[in-house]
C-alpha cells in the first residue's frame, strides 16, 4: 500500500479518468486519505458510522499463565486468529496466529512458554464510541489488524480488519444495488 505522499503511479503512466468523473485536485492521490485541518484524516460518511454493529463481544481470552499449547487449542477450537490476554476483565495483551508462527522460528520448542511470554508491552485498544474511520485510522497508524475494545477499563469486544472489510463490502453492495436500480444500462 502506498504511503501518504508516495506516488501510486509514475506521471507518465497515470491512468486516464473516465469522462464524467470528477478530477482530483493537484497533489491529491487516488486511494490515499488526505489530511484536513490539524493533521487529522477525515473521510465523509465513515466518521459518523460507529463500530457498534461490527464489534465482536464474544472474545476468546486467556489468562497470562495459560500455556501456549492451550492457547493454540483455543484458537483452533474457536476458529479465531487471535486471543486476548486478560487479567480479570482487563486486557493486557494479544496473541495472534502470526505471532505464534514467528515464535516457532525463534524457538521451535514452545512447551514451557505461556501467554504472558507473548504479552505486548503496549496493547493498542479502542472504545465503543469510535467511528469506523477512527478504527481504520488506528489500525493503519499502529500497523495492526485486530483492535480490542475497552469500556471502563474492561474488555468489551474486539474489531478486526476482516470485520471492517465485510461491513464496507456490504455497504458497497447496497450502493451498487441503488445504482443498478436507477441505471437500466447496467
Amino acid at each position: 500500500m502506498a504511503q501518504e505522499g508516495q506516488q501510486l503511479h509514475s506521471p507518465a503512466h497515470q491512468p486516464t479518468q473516465p469522462q464524467g468523473m470528477g478530477t482530483r485536485q493537484q497533489g491529491q492521490q487516488a486511494g490515499v486519505a488526505q489530511q484536513f485541518g490539524g493533521g487529522r484524516r477525515r473521510q465523509p460518511g465513515l466518521e459518523s458510522a460507529t463500530i457498534d454493529g461490527i464489534v465482536e463481544t464474544d472474545v476468546v481470552t486467556v489468562e497470562p499463565d495459560t500455556s501456549i499449547s492451550e492457547v493454540v487449542g483455543r484458537m483452533s477450537a474457536e476458529n479465531v486468529g487471535s486471543v486476548v490476554i486478560t487479567e480479570g476483565q482487563t486486557p493486557v495483551g494479544i496473541i495472534t496466529d502470526r505471532s505464534l508462527a514467528l515464535a516457532l522460528e525463534a524457538s521451535p520448542d514452545l512447551s514451557e512458554v505461556t501467554a504472558n511470554d507473548f504479552r505486548t508491552s503496549n496493547l493498542i485498544t479502542g472504545t465503543l464510541d469510535m467511528s469506523v474511520f477512527d478504527v481504520i485510522a488506528r489500525m493503519e497508524d499502529e500497523s495492526i489488524r485486530r483492535l480490542p475494545i475497552v469500556e471502563d477499563g474492561e474488555l468489551a469486544g474486539i474489531v478486526t480488519l476482516d470485520d471492517v472489510m465485510v461491513m464496507l463490502n456490504a455497504e458497497m453492495a447496497n450502493v451498487t444495488s441503488v445504482i443498478q436500480s436507477q441505471s437500466p444500462r447496467f
